[in-house]
């Protein structure tokens, strides 16, 4: 039989499962859909079962589709921060508090009155948000949430996978570094733990091995589960944030890309450095390459468009000609995109942080709104790249992406090529090519990572016009961004 490789992308909103030959040629894809439970105080939770309920099904699905091919190699990677706690067995001791959690903003605030920020910062080489685990931990702990009573571990989601693949108990250097990481050493932080007061919690954390190393074997369940032969090798893989750049082709230093999914992603691969971050930069060491992955990472995306075109009755298939139906400058509308209930954390950091529209009036028409909305993605997005080391070109993935008027409209405002691949998957092909490497059946690694892509080059009339739009977009967010805890201050204060 023909030997293949698969790869799991377990995101906040879907499951994919891909399955490639060792030429790098996608043979089926399968995904399902997953939803998330949004609280009265804020949380964000998913059911951690239901997770792998939906994996285990694609898995069959594309495992069913390729009779005659033989799945050789397992890698998995998947949304990262939150807090996913199991028993000593491995089994949910409640649902995971996801990355979107904002029930711990007042911790939050502590921590940064108090000087605790700044050290949790230093030490990781990462901002804080409301739905990171040390910050989500201390308040289970003061409100004696149900999960901590038997939680023996935290296993971030594509580590809760590959434990479900495995019965292994793993994690890598990229999902630790969110964690109690001292980036520095490439270990857990004693001193971290130490002065959060948080020892208790020094043994949820699971060992770190190297993302492209292999953490265990199929099972035997899991085999007749989900139709795979009984010890394949599944490497311990990395967090979605640190293996998109790779799927672009990226593997050197210097490199910059855009991953415009749940939550809006812009990066850029260096060697290892040790600094203490500016607010909203976070760091992932290791991963699948010996590289230091600088993101910034604002709190929404793709929900921004998703969340408009609902209200307007549109379809994501139709975004192109929706583009074209509306000017640049939307006829005179901006749009803030930040939506998250946990407010936004970059380019800046405000768990306050509120979407809104500016110079609507009654001759506005849908197209202009969504155009206004995309515009305003794109101006985030625009905002972090400043923050980032120059380059020319940024190479950009995710659903978004998949719209040319969209690429096109953010080289218009970047000024920069915009690079987008054709024909592959950002979020497995990466994971599935290292475990056939780790598998012993993929030799030449940098050509089967080469990628085939467009480009679209900046317009340099348009681009003039966006440089004084991106100016007016900062005025108005700074003008009314004293007042945002004024708007949002009930709904707040009831997040305990």
């Amino acid at each position: 039989m023909q030997k293949v490789l698969l790869g799991i992308d377990a995101g906040t909103t879907s499951i994919k499962v891909n399955i490639f030959t060792l030429q790098g040629k996608t043979l089926v894809s399968t995904m399902r859909t997953l939803e998330y439970d949004q609280l009265s105080n804020g949380g964000v939770e998913q059911d951690m079962n239901s997770i792998w309920a939906e994996t285990s099904i694609c898995i069959s699905e594309a495992v069913k589709a390729c009779p005659g091919f033989e799945v050789v190699a397992i890698g998995v990677t998947g949304q990262g921060d939150g807090a996913w706690l199991v028993d000593s067995f491995g089994v949910p001791t409640g649902k995971a508090a996801i990355w979107l959690d904002s029930r711990a903003g007042a911790v939050l605030d502590r921590f940064r009155i108090n000087g605790q920020e700044g050290l949790i910062s230093k030490i990781t080489g990462s901002s804080l948000f409301p739905g990171v685990l040390p910050v989500l931990l201390e308040h289970f702990r003061e409100s004696n949430d149900a999960r901590l009573a038997n939680a023996r571990w935290h296993l971030n989601c594509k580590d809760f996978i590959g434990f479900k693949l495995t019965s292994v108990i793993a994690t890598d250097p990229s999902d630790a570094s969110r964690t109690y990481l001292d980036i520095s050493t490439g270990s857990y932080s004693q001193e971290l733990v130490t002065k959060l007061n948080h020892q208790e919690f020094l043994e949820f954390l699971p060992k770190i091995l190297p993302g492209n190393s292999i953490r265990g074997f199929v099972t035997d369940e899991v085999s007749k589960d989900c139709g795979l032969s009984k010890g394949i090798p599944v490497i311990v893989g990395a967090v979605d944030t640190s293996v998109a750049p790779i799927s672009l082709g990226l593997t050197k230093p210097g490199s910059v890309f855009m991953i415009i999914g749940t939550t809006s992603v812009v990066g850029t691969l260096q060697e290892k450095t040790v600094t203490t971050p500016k607010e909203g930069h976070f760091t992932l060491v290791g991963g699948l390459l010996p590289l230091t992955t600088l993101t910034m990472a604002p709190m929404n995306g793709a929900p921004n468009i998703d969340w408009i075109l609902k209200k307007v009755n549109l379809d994501i298939g139709d975004l192109d000609d929706i583009l074209l139906s509306s000017p640049s400058g939307a006829n005179g509308v901006v749009y803030h995109p930040y939506l998250a209930t946990s407010g936004e954390r970059a380019p800046f950091s405000d768990r306050y942080a509120s979407a809104s529209f500016f110079g609507l009036s009654i001759r506005h028409t849908d197209c202009d709104l969504v155009r206004a909305v995309a515009e305003g993605v794109a101006m985030s997005l625009v905002e972090c790249l400043a923050e980032l080391p120059a380059v020319t070109e940024i190479h950009v993935a995710g659903g978004v992406s998949k719209s040319k008027e969209w690429c096109q409209l953010l080289a218009d405002i970047s000024g920069k090529v915009v690079v987008r691949p054709i024909g592959r998957d950002s979020g497995t092909f990466a994971v599935a090519a290292f475990a056939g490497l780790a598998a012993g059946v993929i030799e030449d690694l940098d050509k089967l990572l080469q990628v085939e892509a467009e480009n679209f080059t900046p317009n340099a009339e348009v681009r003039t016009f966006y440089d004084s739009r991106i100016e007016l977009f900062g005025r108005l967010r700074d003008a009314i961004q004293p007042l945002w805890k004024s708007l949002r201050i009930e709904m707040v204060e009831t997040n305990v």
